[in-house]
């Protein structure tokens, strides 16, 4: 253990933001906090501490909102009108990021940081990858048990 190269996992999944890996496209938004400006464009239904202000293009969105298809169509707006150089390609590539982004960015802006990780936590690869370990883990256990149980009778 002194060599420093410390202990490595059976699995590994790569996740340097919030558990995924994003190419070069998906880094660029993250980096430019495109879904931090984007999750400004809306409100939580019922929220009425600041009112509609003139001009307030605000959308309304309930607890459970889905990310659907007119919301990534505003979404590449955004991108355009801050002058994003669009990649269709690499858009579609990173598509899964790119909801769960949008998703968590709206959700910890209107409902707080707990619901927005509940939320992350269902589509976020490494957790996904950790949940799925737990099954290995109990096989594991239960061969353990029956092999300590068989050697006990003998």
């Amino acid at each position: 253990m002194y060599s420093g190269g410390g202990i490595e996992p059976d699995k590994r999944v790569a996740g340097p933001i919030e558990g995924f890996n994003p190419g070069r496209f998906g880094r660029a938004l993250y980096a430019r906090q495109s879904f931090e400006r984007f999750a400004q464009r809306y409100t939580a239904e019922g929220d009425t501490r600041l009112g509609p202000m003139p001009g307030d293009s605000r959308k309304t969105v309930k607890a459970n909102f889905v990310v659907d298809d007119a919301m990534i169509a505003d979404f590449k707006e955004q991108l355009k009108s801050d002058r994003i150089k669009m990649d269709d390609e690499a858009f579609t590539k990173e598509l899964e990021f790119i909801r769960a982004m949008i998703r968590f960015r709206i959700d910890e802006a209107l409902f707080g940081i707990a619901e927005a990780r509940r939320h992350l936590i269902m589509v976020d690869p490494q957790a996904q990858t950790a949940l799925q370990m737990f099954g290995e883990a109990q096989k594991l256990t239960d061969l353990a048990r029956a092999a300590a149980a068989k050697k006990a009778l003998h």
